[in-house]
């Protein structure tokens, strides 16, 4: 007896095509594109998967077709991307007999073309929940309504958090919640000239990267400060570089490298300063990489992840970052700028029973079966 089949909708790529665009220079959310990517991997253990996908930029490098994964170049056209573009990829697919549509929420055009497609093929509709939409960089307040209005008809939900779900009135609605997901691949740890404290993610000054640099230069940390990604403080932390030798800025790297680079590092950073709002509907997706690697960990607060990993995690409150990192670096930090007294990771166990794709996909399995 065959799979079961799914459409599944979305903007992240294989990873091999990830990296071809890394390498050309364009800028891509990692966390989403982490996220969908092992989604993928895990609902390809029970279904016979159909992925659309509507990559975030575009090489000519890339194939249209590469396995399960079909791309769809998004035109720039405002009006073409909106109401010519979902009928023409909608007519480009050979659907198969698939019952459900699974996609990604937080992105209009693709939640139109989920839509479409349930709508004309008769599926059930599945949305998925990573955030709540008032948090996305640089959008438009309708573009905020407009996630909100092209979910309230979904038949249901697969979430980061109960919250997310009441966010989007699914509260009554079937619905499965974890708050990640586990890389299956295996990468070597990276190993530096000298070890290093280690981030990754968007450098936003919202997201405490620029607290947490500046806790660090002020800090006598006989290591250095690797930092990889993108977004608006990469200048200044190019510049901060020449000024604090410790500090290293890589850029955007592939997934692979910054699984090598959290596996090698001496300790792991998550500075998001603690907001009521974040902590209710964000899950921090590095936090669930940071505890895979059985590395010492220093984040601020968050919720849910706390009640789970109090024990494995070295915590401060997150609401002034830089002071208390400063601190923290000043108690955990001997006379010769070297870590001491840190609390250790002891999470794997706990994380392979809550966010491995066994468990994930089994319970994903009969969430979506029961639909």
């Amino acid at each position: 007896m065959g799979k079961n089949k799914i459409i599944y909708i979305t903007t992240a790529l294989k990873d091999e095509d990830f990296n071809v665009l890394i390498k050309e220079g364009k800028p891509i959310n990692p966390a989403g594109q982490n996220f969908h990517a092992r989604l993928i991997g895990c609902l390809e253990r029970s279904f016979d998967m159909t992925v659309i996908s509507l990559p975030p930029a575009w090489s000519n490098s890339l194939k249209t077709d590469n396995g399960i994964y079909h791309y769809s170049p998004t035109p720039k056209n405002k009006l073409a991307k909106y109401f010519v573009f979902p009928n023409k990829v909608i007519s480009s697919i050979e659907f198969m007999d698939a019952p459900v549509v699974v996609y990604d929420s937080m992105n209009v055009l693709v939640s139109k073309i989920a839509g479409k497609i349930a709508r004309s093929k008769g599926l059930r509709k599945v949305a998925i929940l990573t955030d709540n939409p008032q948090n996305i960089t640089g959008v438009s307040s309708s573009y905020i309504d407009s996630v909100f209005e092209e979910s309230k008809d979904a038949d249901g939900f697969i979430a980061l958090s109960e919250s997310l779900v009441e966010l989007f009135g699914g509260k009554d609605k079937p619905h499965v919640v974890f708050e990640g997901l586990l890389d299956d691949k295996k990468v070597e740890p990276l190993k530096r000239e000298k070890p290093y404290f280690y981030f990754g993610g968007a450098l936003f000054e919202r997201y405490g990267v620029k607290s947490m640099i500046s806790a660090f230069m002020a800090s006598k940390a006989d290591y250095q400060m690797v930092i990889a990604g993108h977004g608006a403080l990469e200048k200044e932390i190019d510049s901060l570089q020449k000024i604090d030798t410790r500090i290293v800025y890589l850029g955007q790297v592939s997934k692979e490298t910054n699984l090598a680079l959290e596996n090698g590092a001496s300790l792991l950073i998550n500075p998001r300063p603690y907001s009521e709002e974040l902590d209710k509907h964000s899950v921090p997706s590095k936090m669930i990489e940071y505890l895979a690697t059985g590395n010492p960990i220093l984040s601020t607060a968050h919720s849910v992840l706390k009640e789970k990993f109090e024990e494995s995690i070295n915590w401060i409150d997150g609401n002034d970052v830089e002071k208390e990192m400063f601190s923290f670096f000043k108690s955990h930090l001997n006379e010769e700028g070297h870590l001491i007294n840190l609390v250790d990771n002891n999470s794997k166990d706990k994380l392979k029973s809550l966010y491995s794709s066994d468990s994930v996909s089994g319970r994903v399995f009969d969430f979506i079966s029961k639909l």
